[in-house]
C-alpha cells in the first residue's frame, strides 16, 4: 500500500474520530438527568470520554458491559473507545493492546446482536485500524474483509447513514489503488447526508454520529 495513500487514510480516520467523539460529548449534556442506573453509567461513560479520559470511560463501559448481559451497546462502546485510541499516533505502543480489547468487546457485542449494521461499522473500523497500523503486512488482509462488511451492512441497512457513509469513505480513500470511480463514490457519500438529517436512534445511547463528519468529507471529495 502506497505510502501517500495510507497517510490520507489515517488522517481522514483521525479527524472521523475526533468528530464522533465530539458528538457523543456534546449529547451527554442531555442524558445527565437519566434516572435509571444504566442510563447514569452510559452518560458518565460518554461524559469521561469527552473529556479525554478514554481509559477511565473505557473501563466504566467494561463494567456496565459485564451488569448488562444482554445489552450490546456497552461492548460496542468499548470497542470504539479503543478503536479511537488506537487512531492515535500518540498511543503507537499501545495499538495491538487496544485493537485487542476492542476485539474482544466487539465479539462480545456480536454475540448478542446478530447481523448488526452497525456492529459491521465497527468491525470494519477495527480492521481499518489494523490497516494502518501496518499497511504492508495489513492493507491485503483486511481490506477485502473491510469491503465485505460494509457491503453486508448495505444490504441489511440500506438506509443507515452511518453504512452508507463509512462505505463511500473508505472506498474513496482505497480509490488510488483499486481504481474506482471516485465521482461515483462522491455521489454515494452525498446520499448518506440526507439519511443522518432523517435518522431517528432508538434510544439517546444508540449510534448517531458521522454527521459533520460526512458532510466535510463531501466537501473535500473529487
Amino acid at each position: 500500500m502506497d505510502y501517500k495513500i495510507t497517510r490520507v487514510l489515517i488522517i481522514n480516520t483521525l479527524k472521523d474520530m475526533t468528530k464522533i467523539i465530539t458528538t457523543i460529548a456534546f449529547f451527554v449534556c442531555s442524558l445527565l438527568s437519566a434516572q435509571t442506573q444504566y442510563e447514569q453509567g452510559m452518560a458518565k461513560s460518554l461524559g469521561l470520554w469527552g473529556e479525554g479520559k478514554a481509559q477511565e470511560a473505557s473501563d466504566l463501559m467494561e463494567r456496565i458491559a459485564a451488569a448488562e448481559k444482554n445489552n450490546w451497546l456497552p461492548n460496542y462502546y468499548v470497542a470504539l473507545i479503543n478503536t479511537t485510541e488506537a487512531f492515535n499516533p500518540a498511543n503507537k505502543a499501545k495499538v495491538v493492546a487496544l485493537l485487542e480489547k476492542a476485539q474482544n468487546a466487539q465479539d462480545a457485542a456480536t454475540m448478542i446482536s446478530l447481523n448488526n449494521p452497525e456492529l459491521m461499522v465497527m468491525q470494519a473500523m477495527i480492521y481499518t485500524a489494523w490497516i494502518v497500523q501496518d499497511p504492508m503486512v495489513n492493507g491485503m488482509k483486511y481490506s477485502p474483509k473491510v469491503t465485505e462488511l460494509y457491503t453486508k451492512a448495505k444490504i441489511i441497512a440500506p438506509e443507515n447513514p452511518r453504512v452508507v457513509y463509512c462505505k463511500a469513505e473508505f472506498e474513496i480513500n482505497s480509490a488510488p489503488w483499486t481504481g474506482a470511480d471516485v465521482k461515483k463514490l462522491c455521489q454515494d457519500l452525498q446520499s448518506a447526508i440526507p439519511l443522518f438529517e432523517k435518522f431517528q436512534p432508538e434510544t439517546p445511547f444508540h449510534p448517531k454520529w458521522g454527521s459533520d463528519r460526512a458532510k466535510e468529507a463531501l466537501k473535500n471529495c473529487k
